[in-house]
């Protein structure tokens, strides 16, 4: 999954150039040197793209952006599809000072004027893989973020929200997802992938040792290409509390290696491992219906999450199952009113879609679309920062 210092393990280097020169020199690199494996391709910007959309980060990527309008723009999204710890390098044949700037300062490791030579790919390549970093002050995509959910009362479904959050921000954005279920007793996460519970994420948890690859590996199972998740199921007369040393460990490998690593926290568990997890996250989730009960606690998780939160912490309140009491919910004005806070997301409640899905193994956002899906998306796209599109107006209004 990763080397030491949380890089990701990937041994490739991957390139897409737009002429025959560069790809001649680029096919001449000593590449075993280095332990890589070369795969070039003709292409330009967009062709990478497309490729990472479908296809796991290298370890390397260089990228033509000789027929490029727009390099730096190009360049930034790009890192929409890049995992963390991958190291760019840019080629082009404008020698301009202001695109040579804007690159560096979204993290690429050097931009090179062709015509491309072995000498210059070969010392950043040297200097990637000694970890030289005196040229750069920052990564090209900067570790994940720590989201964790938290249900503002029983049976408000924050476990099917997060499963399917998670395999639509993984087949639909794009994004590698790792998954935790912090309900060491009677956490259901995993049953959403018709996966059942490992014992791998106490012995993790358990642990004094420095983190490692291969302990992190074991107590992860791999659901597709981009996600990945970890359960336990303890008995009841288990007693078992993470050792929080290792559980920063664990959340800082996993940001290193994914853009999103979620937290299914029971809220009625450990007050004190709940305030420390919700210090450590980047983003809170509270999830909660809009009924009489979801008021109170919203209102204290709320505060809570605040109480212990970072300068950078984002808190988002998510209102599922929505229609489900009818007339016993509040309108969305008079619950935003009440609880001081807007309700970044409703998910309509759906007495079918969800459960068939369940019994059938299946996630349910990759079943057909419907009013659960669409709520889900809303909500995936508020959590990395997308609007969601807007309904056509007519012609002339």
């Amino acid at each position: 999954m990763a080397d030491k210092n949380g890089r990701s393990e990937s041994k490739v280097f991957l390139a897409f150039v737009s002429d025959p020169e560069s790809e001649k020199v680029l096919a001449s690199l000593p590449y075993g040197e280095y332990d890589l494996q070369p795969v070039i391709m003709r292409g330009d910007a967009d062709a990478a793209f497309q490729y990472l959309q479908q296809n796991r980060s290298p370890r390397i990527l260089l990228v033509d952006l000789s027929k490029s309008q727009l390099p730096v723009s190009d360049v930034s999204k790009l890192a929409e599809v890049c995992e963390p710890g991958v190291e760019v390098i840019t080629i082009g044949q404008s020698n301009d000072v202001a695109v040579f700037r804007g690159l560096i300062g979204l993290g690429v490791r050097d931009y090179i004027v062709k015509p491309l030579s072995e000498g210059l790919v070969i010392r950043n390549i040297n200097s990637i893989i000694t970890g030289n970093t005196t040229q750069k002050t920052t990564n090209f995509m900067n570790s994940g973020k720590l989201v964790t959910f938290l249900g503002a009362r029983g049976g408000v479904g924050v476990s099917s929200l997060m499963a399917n959050c998670a395999w639509l921000l993984s087949e639909t954005f794009h994004k590698r997802v790792h998954l935790m279920d912090m309900n060491f007793y009677a956490g259901s996460l995993c049953y959403f992938f018709d996966l059942s519970p490992t014992h791998g994420l106490i012995e993790l948890l358990s642990t004094t040792d420095p983190v490692d690859v291969s302990v992190v590996d074991k107590a992860f199972v791999s659901y597709a290409e981009r996600l990945t998740l970890t359960t336990a199921q303890l008995g009841f007369h288990e007693e078992f509390s993470p050792n929080t040393h290792t559980l920063k460990q664990t959340f800082d490998f996993l940001c290193q290696q994914s853009h999103y690593a979620m937290i299914d926290f029971p809220r009625n568990y450990n007050p004190d491992l709940m305030k420390y997890v919700l210090g450590e996250s980047h983003v809170v989730v509270i999830v909660c219906d809009l009924t009489f009960f979801s008021v109170r606690d919203t209102v204290r998780y709320i505060e809570l999450a605040r109480s212990v939160a970072h300068s950078q912490q984002r808190i988002m309140v998510v209102a599922n199952r929505v229609g489900e009491y009818k007339k016993g919910e509040f309108a969305l004005k008079t619950f935003e009113d009440v609880v001081h806070h807007p309700v970044d997301a409703l998910v309509p409640f759906d007495p079918i879609v969800p459960l068939e899905a369940l019994n059938k193994g299946v996630v349910a956002a990759s079943t057909e679309g419907g009013a659960f899906t669409k709520g889900v998306t809303t909500f995936a796209q508020a959590l990395v920062g997308r609007e969601a599109p807007k309904k056509k107006k007519g012609l002339f209004w």
